[in-house]
């Protein structure tokens, strides 16, 4: 008996010890070295060479930097202050140096975290290092590239501009192809083949719950991140020069008559309900039609920032090019029924299928539904001058 309660106190240390032992384990498993970091500006001060000191544990690292704040136009509920920009797959045995080139202009905060997957079992990520501001310049503004479009005819695709697209910061921003949708011998309208980033309709004060605010394109966030936001990172200084001024008509939504709002003057926009089933545009006609040449697909970076994204292989979702569409906003904002919605302001979009949202809309004020209606995508429409 008296060994036996020695071999059961044996095992009872044994067990404790591995008790122990096990959350010992457990706590080194989510403490990683937080990494010391150096960023140096390039001598043109358009991009930032990053070097990461030696990391105890890290397998690799991922370069962040301070969201734009300004994306949603003052709207910053839900944003983060950093987002992730590069991953980087090299161990912490030594020193990493990387170079970012896909920053837009103004001032940012650049900070590394660490991650190991392989050695704990699950992937874990230290904190944040401690931050570096640095201030990006425009390195397009000195660019004079010059375009010949003259031998361009309606479908076809032209390079214009530069935006991100394949969501690696290392090798900067691509050329943005846009599909030829109109052509006149002064001017072109054109629009982006993919869908380009992801931007909520609105994001300002709802009102109270018994009024309704009538949001229309003219007081919209999108118009403003277009104009501001993307003009001025899309475009160098010779491009701009070439992008005219548009009369943009905002027509009443032709299924109920919802008030469109003043016409307004834009440099960039997106397409109307009719300029969607403008068949001079390329486009079927019927708004009910799944047209595939209303299917587009999102970027990477897109994708990266939140934009909708099927998986399905249904034919019904598939563009010209064999990519799963996505859905892109239309600038006409709509109201649905007096009963079912009093209070809702919504905006129509293009669906992966190529139909003209009608069943539902995409809703603009409901913040109940900002985690699907904030990922709805961006086209942008520019009419270029030929005569420059």
């Amino acid at each position: 008996m008296k060994f036996k309660r020695i071999v059961a106190f044996a095992l009872v240390m044994v067990l404790s010890f591995g008790l122990f032992s096990g959350i010992k384990t457990e706590a080194k498993e989510i403490t990683l070295t937080v990494p010391k970091i150096k960023v140096k500006l390039s001598n043109d001060g358009t991009s930032v060479k990053i070097t990461i000191g030696k990391t105890k544990d890290a397998d690799g690292y991922v370069i962040c930097s301070t969201a734009e704040k300004n994306m949603y136009a003052g709207y910053e509920a839900d944003i983060e202050e950093f987002q992730e920009l590069v991953k980087i797959d090299k161990n912490g045995t030594k020193k990493r140096t990387i170079t970012i080139k896909s920053l837009n202009p103004g001032k940012v905060k650049i900070a590394v975290k660490a991650y190991n997957e392989k050695k704990f079992g699950v992937l874990t990520y230290s904190e944040l290092s401690k931050s570096k501001s640095v201030t990006i310049k425009d390195g397009s503004l000195g660019l004079s590239t010059k375009y010949d479009f003259s031998d361009k005819k309606v479908g076809d695709i032209i390079k214009f501009g530069t935006y991100e697209q394949d969501n690696d910061f290392t090798n900067g921003k691509e050329a943005i192809e846009w599909v030829v949708i109109s052509k006149t011998k002064s001017k072109m309208m054109v629009m982006s083949k993919h869908v380009l980033d992801t931007v909520r309709y609105y994001c300002g004060d709802v009102g109270n719950g018994s009024e309704r605010k009538e949001i229309t394109w003219e007081n919209s966030t999108l118009r403003n991140w277009l104009n501001e936001k993307f003009y001025n990172v899309a475009f160098n200084n010779t491009e701009k020069d070439m992008i005219l001024t548009t009369d943009v008509e905002n027509y009443d939504d032709f299924l109920n008559g919802f008030n469109g709002g003043n016409d307004t003057k834009d440099k960039v926009f997106v397409l109307s309900e009719l300029e969607a089933i403008n068949s001079d545009y390329g486009f079927s006609d019927d708004y009910q039609e799944k047209d595939i040449n209303r299917r587009a697909a999102g970027t990477e970076y897109a994708y990266a920032r939140g934009l909708v994204k099927f998986s399905t292989k249904d034919r019904d979702y598939i563009t010209n090019e064999g990519e799963v569409a996505t859905i892109w906003w239309l600038r006409n904002t709509c109201f649905l029924s007096e009963k079912l919605y009093p209070n809702y302001i919504n905006a129509r979009a293009i669906d992966a299928e190529g139909n003209l949202s009608t069943k539902y809309g995409s809703r603009v004020l409901n913040y109940w539904y900002d985690d699907i209606y904030k990922k709805i995508g961006v086209r942008p429409v520019i009419v270029i001058n030929l005569k420059k």
